[in-house]
């Protein structure tokens, strides 16, 4: 094999290499993705979740009663807001 060969054939091999590791790189960022997208999905869901109970609770707050149906207990002259907290 002359010199020229070897240098072909090198290039050829490296051209091989590299798109073959472009070709792993692009399938891992798409699993990467899909992982990330997937655990996002859960924690937007958790979020979603949260926020309509702290909703629900506001909500029985400012109506005077517990999420359980009971009425609220007296509030001794506090407004049940957490404003008359702030000075």
């Amino acid at each position: 094999m002359s010199g020229t060969e070897v240098v072909r054939a090198a290039h050829a091999e490296s051209a091989r290499l590299i798109d073959n590791a472009e070709g792993e790189a692009d399938r891992l960022r798409q699993e990467c993705d899909g992982y990330v997208d997937a655990k996002l999905a859960e924690f937007e869901d958790t979020l979603t979740k949260a926020l309509r109970t702290v909703s629900r609770g506001r909500s029985q707050l400012w109506k005077g009663g517990s999420p359980n149906g009971t009425p609220a207990p007296a509030m001794h002259g506090r407004t049940g807001t957490g404003m008359d907290l702030i000075d």
